[in-house]
């Protein structure tokens, strides 16, 4: 690209004459803002292509790959048909070859509009052939309504011809009857047909208006700026997370009959309204959340030990609490139930207190502690039982 420098210079005189060494630093000066003008190259546009779509029960990540030759130097990078609900913080891109990525950055193209799906094609398609049918139909009914038009007006018999036969009336009469008869059918028959392809153009522009209507027009470009110290050939993975996206599971349970086993086969509804083309696309099927953390959790362990069988455990020593100094006449039981050989907490004990002759209670949780509220004031003597283990009152 060259570059077009318009110099003005305004005239004065000198009071000492001008050295000739400045003419050459001018002539130099203006050499080097030539040189720099033809090292800025305008944009690259990459295409690409999807490789693999892992789909999330909300969201997908789509991958892509590109090829392409980069020259010395920077070079600005475009890689455009992305779907506009794309996060720009997920945007991941990955380079093979002797170059390095200076910069990522995600902006949306609405000069660029998404391309039409094939679903979309198709139903315009057959949107077009319906209304020509249609339109030929009208026609017939035009032509069936001027027919109609002329045997009405040749109802008037004879004219001039005031003799004619009865035969020969009898003969017109029945060509008229039988035409007028042909006509109407034909007539009821074109609207008919006309009606029909009126419900079903009406449907198809119902559908197209919901497919429309589902997704932007607009898409979104990748823009990535590199560095190279030599001409080569430098290879992109880029990959990224879109919203539109999910898939749900359904089962399809068949059997023959009641002494045979039954086949439970496993599907999946996979539906995305990215304004990406997936056709022929490989895609995964997770059911992992891309909004989480990649750090695992850490988990407490859980030990069921039902079926076996222990002495007994060991129960805390029960204490009453008196509760707040404006209600003197209630308090709480509470403790923690553990194993008496292990010393572990025990989940799920139900304990249980007599009070008055009535029963109050409740159950540990997961780090074996319990609370029995509000009870009267007062010594009183728990009960803990448990699967596997010896009731014991403490």
């Amino acid at each position: 690209m060259h570059t077009i420098y318009h110099l003005q210079f305004t005239t004065f005189n000198p009071p000492c004459p001008t050295p000739p060494y400045s003419k050459l630093f001018f002539t130099f000066l203006c050499l080097s803002m030539v040189a720099q003008a033809h090292t800025i190259t305008p944009p690259k546009v990459v295409p690409s292509n999807i490789m693999g779509v892992t789909v999330f029960l909300q969201g997908a990540q789509v991958t892509r790959n590109a090829l392409t030759t980069l020259d010395l130097g920077k070079t600005e990078l475009v890689f455009r048909g992305i779907s506009p609900q794309i996060d720009p913080q997920s945007i991941q891109v990955k380079g093979d070859g002797a170059f390095t990525i200076l910069s990522v950055q995600h902006q949306i193209n609405y000069l660029e509009e998404q391309k039409p799906r094939s679903e979309v094609e198709q139903l315009k398609t057959t949107q077009k052939q319906l209304m020509d049918k249609r339109r030929l139909q009208n026609v017939g009914l035009e032509v069936c309504k001027n027919e109609q038009a002329l045997l009405n007006k040749n109802q008037t018999v004879g004219g001039s011809n005031a003799g004619m036969k009865a035969a020969d009336l009898r003969e017109v009469i029945a060509y008229q009857s039988t035409q007028m008869q042909q006509t109407q059918l034909k007539m009821i028959d074109l609207l008919t047909t006309i009606q029909q392809l009126n419900d079903t153009i009406a449907k198809i522009d119902k559908q197209l208006a919901e497919l429309n209507e589902r997704k932007n027009k607009q898409t979104s470009e990748i823009h990535v700026i590199v560095t190279a110290n030599a001409p080569s050939t430098a290879q992109f993975t880029i990959s990224y997370l879109v919203q539109e996206a999910s898939w749900y599971a359904t089962y399809d349970v068949r059997a023959k009959n009641i002494s045979q086993p039954i086949n439970l086969q496993y599907k999946a509804n996979v539906q995305q309204q990215s304004g990406e083309d997936w056709t022929d696309v490989k895609l995964i099927l997770s059911t992992g959340n891309p909004s989480l953390g990649g750090i695992k959790p850490t988990l407490p362990p859980w030990q069921l030990r039902f079926g076996n069988t222990y002495t007994g455990y060991r129960p805390s020593k029960a204490q009453a609490v008196v509760g707040a100094a404006t209600n003197t006449t209630t308090g709480e039981i509470r403790g923690t139930v553990r194993d008496a050989q292990s010393g572990e907490p025990l989940p799920f004990v139900n304990v249980s207190v007599a009070i008055n002759g009535s029963m109050a209670g409740a159950q540990t949780d997961f780090e074996g502690y319990y609370s029995i509220k509000p009870i009267p004031a007062g010594e009183y003597s728990v009960k803990a039982s448990y699967v596997g283990y010896d009731t014991t009152n403490g």
